[in-house]
């Protein structure tokens, strides 16, 4: 795998290790839409990384993650889904 160029879908991308590979794969010139429970915190990585996209996804259930897929942020297939 390429380590640029990429889309790439992280789940739990608003803190933590989630956000720190968020971040380091978008600043290596990979798409990356960050997911996660918490609205606030995902605006937050958003924010601080210009050109990354965010939506909120609860993984308890396969309907939450259906209904992601509809949602604006993902116009792309993700070639990398991290969890």
């Amino acid at each position: 795998m390429n380590i640029t160029g990429n889309t790439l879908l992280i789940t739990g991308g608003g803190t933590g290790i989630g956000r720190a590979l968020a971040e380091a794969l978008h600043a290596r010139g990979n798409r990356v839409i960050v997911t996660g429970r918490r609205e606030a915190p995902l605006r937050a990585v958003a924010a601080a990384n210009p050109g990354m996209a965010w939506g909120t996804l609860d993984m308890a259930g396969s309907s939450p993650v259906r209904g992601f897929a509809g949602q604006g942020a993902v116009r792309e297939q993700a070639e990398v889904l991290a969890i």
